[in-house]
């Protein structure tokens, strides 16, 4: 069974959130646009560490699907690679996508191969004259490869790990309950400011865990070569970014089920314009990584201090309409 699915980065989400939105896509799910809806904002680090990171959302991918929605996110391992094989095999001639937890250094296509090694997600569509085809949403490539090097760029210690998503009991419409009972959980956090140690991190919400932020990156940045220093914030301000993109789709959606129709269009412009504001300053920091001068440091300072001012606006907004 052909399996359709083709290259589609969609840039507000992560490698794992495209690849699962865009099997979601494949299957016809009404729901792909609101799956990914935790927001939880703060900032954490270890005991006795310098610097930590931002966050935006907490749940685990599997866990974020069955909320609400009920979607089963299954993952299979195994240590024989023939079984591993014949599994995946079987899933795709019955029109099932796989998903696999590849490393970066050994995908030839990739811009990483044989750089560094990363976890990444790409998605396997078809399986024929032992030829998989792979499709790998973030570098825009589909093309095949040999179950050598599937076995290869799969290989975690002698263990094998694919998933795949079962739709057999979802939610295909959210109702009205469903949209306030994540928006609650969103408005919770932004309500809230609070600190406490989870896991052996100090974890910091809110505003606060802002405030945390921009206090320890001004101590990275006498401490860390101006590349490294760039590139660790353009990583923190991007993931941020998802997080303020997902509750904006939540907020939209549910404007057209809810009695508070104004208030929520308020929050949902003020939630966009935070997001665009994060994506927006992850930009600068990646041409700061190239090209580092006095003007990116001001110029990022100055945009932290707006996205600071926003999220402000914002919590007013909650504290006094949420």
């Amino acid at each position: 069974m052909k399996i359709d699915i083709v290259p589609s980065n969609l840039s507000t989400l992560n490698c794992i959130q495209v690849a699962i939105t865009n099997i979601l896509l494949y299957k016809k799910y009404s729901e792909y646009k609101t799956v990914w809806k935790d927001f939880n904002f703060g900032y954490k680090k270890e005991q006795d560490q310098l610097f930590g990171s931002l966050f935006s959302t907490t749940l685990l991918p599997k866990d974020e699907l069955e909320w609400i929605h009920g979607i089963k996110l299954i993952t299979i391992t195994k240590h024989d690679t023939n079984e591993f094989l014949k599994e995946i095999k079987n899933h795709l001639d019955n029109g099932e996508p796989i998903m696999l937890d590849a490393d970066i250094y050994f995908l030839k296509y990739h811009t990483s191969y044989q750089k560094k090694h990363g976890g990444h997600i790409i998605t396997l569509t078809n399986y024929v004259d032992n030829r998989i085809t792979c499709v790998d949403h973030s570098q825009h490539h589909i093309g095949e490869m040999s179950e050598e090097e599937l076995i290869i760029a799969s290989n975690k210690i002698n263990t094998y790990t694919y998933s795949y998503i079962d739709l057999q009991n979802s939610k295909t419409i959210l109702l009205e309950d469903d949209y306030k009972n994540i928006i609650e959980s969103a408005y919770n956090n932004i309500k809230y400011e609070k600190s406490s140690f989870i896991d052996n991190n100090k974890v910091f919400f809110g505003l606060l865990g802002l405030d945390e932020f921009i206090k320890d990156s001004k101590i990275l940045k006498e401490t860390c070569p101006s590349e490294e220093f760039y590139a660790i914030l353009a990583d923190n301000f991007g993931n941020v970014s998802i997080g303020y993109y997902q509750l904006f789709n939540i907020l939209k959606g549910s404007i057209a089920l809810s009695p508070y129709k104004e208030e929520l269009e308020i929050q949902c412009n003020l939630v966009y314009e935070i997001a665009q504001e994060w994506t927006i300053i992850a930009n600068m920091c990646l041409k700061g990584k190239i090209k580092e001068n006095t003007e990116t440091s001001s110029r990022i300072d100055k945009k932290l201090t707006v996205i600071y001012q926003l999220t402000e606006q914002f919590r007013e907004s909650v504290l006094n309409n949420g």
